[in-house]
């Protein structure tokens, strides 16, 4: 199915607790890489740890990683982080 011009791209915002290149990730990415670009605008943040080359291979498919690294459950900072992307 192509985009055209009357349909407006539809923005996923994922979060993910840990984003690396272990089996545990790999539904989330095979997910990721499934969604059509044209018809996408898929953002991923990761709470926790990234893996370089997972970052890298989703980057390259034009999916927006961000780290937004959680310390414990008060963390202002990180809350902060958060909110701006809303």
């Amino acid at each position: 199915m192509n985009s055209t011009p009357d349909q407006a791209k539809r923005s996923v915002l994922v979060l993910a607790s840990l984003l690396d290149a272990t089996s545990d990730s790999l539904p989330l990415r095979r997910l990721l890489h499934a969604l059509p670009p044209a018809r996408f605008c898929v953002s991923v943040v990761t709470l926790g740890k990234a893996d370089a080359a997972v970052v890298a291979a989703l980057e390259a498919c034009g999916i927006r990683v961000l780290a937004v690294p959680v310390r414990h459950a008060l963390d202002v900072s990180a809350k902060r982080k958060l909110r701006a992307l809303a």
